[in-house]
């Protein structure tokens, strides 16, 4: 999903090492969803959760989204 994002941004993407991956789906302030379609990977997003200033409390926000177009 990580390339497939890049790939609709038009920007370059360098391997991810699996303990990177695994240490970043292991934060509980990152969320990752795939859209996928049989086994293909046809979209996705990325999210942070960040703590606010207006009140005790966090929000995620999403960073990425995007679908591939076909």
């Amino acid at each position: 999903m990580f390339v497939l994002l890049a790939e609709v941004f038009e920007e370059d993407c360098c391997e991810l090492s699996s303990q990177y991956i695994s240490g970043l789906l292991g934060r509980n302030e990152f969320w990752a969803i795939a859209a996928v379609d049989g086994n293909n990977v046809v979209g996705g997003l990325t999210a942070h959760v960040l703590p606010m200033t207006r009140s005790e409390s966090s929000e995620a926000m999403i960073y990425d989204i995007a679908v591939r177009e076909d």
